[in-house]
């Protein structure tokens, strides 16, 4: 940690400060809200619309699980996701995960504010590594404001690659080859690859069925 007392620090919304020095960050949800939730509120409300006016009880019942389960999904994630970063580490848990590194645990930073992404609701990025340049935690737009993700970057205070230009994450994966998954480096590869994987499990299970029969 810097020399600066965390208590002195003008953070951004949402962020509080422990006793001993450990400032505590949570998702956001105004930007959540003013990203995510406008657009398919609007798509779900014309979808429902049209299910009701068809009177399909089938697509009315999936309209109103998969609202539900969004909506717990929610609940529970703004709940309990929190990151912590004090004079001992960081811990980070997400909706299903947990992890803490101590200070000599953690590696370089990546800070993107201008994030190249084809969805313009991610437009910000924020990648922590370990000493093996491992990802440990990924934080999207969407849910973070970047004021939030340069104050985190900032209180980590390890070294930061922080480039001024537009970046994917194609090319935060060359540079970082282990801090960035497949599926945000080429997204339409690893979707490739998931179909490849059902139909292989699907033409398996019918040439088994074929023998049996």
């Amino acid at each position: 940690m810097s020399a600066t007392d965390p208590h002195l620090v003008s953070w951004p919304a949402g962020t509080t400060v422990e006793p001993d020095g450990t400032i505590v960050f949570r998702p956001s949800w105004a930007t959540y809200r003013s990203k995510i939730l406008r657009a398919p509120a609007f798509l779900l409300a014309i979808v429902a619309l049209s299910a009701f006016r068809l009177g399909d009880r089938w697509a009315i019942w999936v309209l109103v699980g998969t609202f539900v389960v969004a909506v717990l999904g929610n609940i529970v994630y703004f709940r309990r996701a929190v990151t912590r970063v004090g004079p001992s580490g960081l811990v980070h848990r997400d909706l299903l995960r947990s992890k803490a590194l101590t200070r000599d645990e953690l590696g370089e930073v990546i800070f993107v504010r201008h994030l190249d992404h084809a969805d313009r609701r991610l437009d910000t990025t924020l990648i922590v590594t370990d000493a093996q340049g491992r990802r440990v935690a990924l934080f999207h737009g969407p849910f973070w404001s970047p004021d939030q993700l340069h104050a985190m970057a900032s209180a980590l205070q390890q070294p930061t690659w922080m480039p001024e230009e537009p970046v994917s994450y194609l090319e935060i994966r060359a540079r970082y080859p282990r801090a960035v998954p497949l599926m945000y480096a080429r997204p339409m590869a690893f979707v490739l690859c998931i179909g490849a994987a059902v139909l292989g499990a699907l033409l398996v299970g019918v040439v088994v069925l074929l023998l049996v029969l």
